[in-house]
């Protein structure tokens, strides 16, 4: 994954960001089917459930047995002339919430503004 971002970064002068996202997907899917040994969708989405990968562009990331979301630490930046520069780090654990599975996502949302 490095050297994709490094050959990224040099021939567009910009970090690999969404396209490593994209990279890191086909990284997961591929241990995926090497896990379920089998292309089969169903299978392969099952040997998903609860793997972890170290290499990734962001670190270790891992996919939530429940509802198959991605757990990632999260890089807070500041833009300083013109460059990114890592002002925090927050665990994935601490960033992600419940999961949704058969659960409405906007029950109980509202506009409304809650002032303290």
């Amino acid at each position: 994954m490095q050297a994709f971002n490094t050959k990224f970064k040099k021939k567009y002068g910009l970090d690999a960001n969404i396209a490593a996202g994209a990279y890191d997907a086909v990284l997961f899917w591929a241990a995926a089917v090497e896990k379920a040994k089998s292309f089969d969708p169903d299978k392969v989405a099952e040997a998903h459930e609860g793997m972890c990968l170290d290499n990734t562009h962001i670190g270790k990331q891992c996919i939530r047995k429940d509802d198959h979301q991605v757990v990632m630490d999260m890089h807070l930046y500041r833009v300083e002339k013109g460059k990114n520069i890592p002002i925090a780090r927050i665990a994935g654990s601490d960033t992600i919430g419940e999961p949704m599975v058969g659960k409405d996502p906007v029950e109980g949302f509202t506009w409304e503004i809650k002032k303290k």
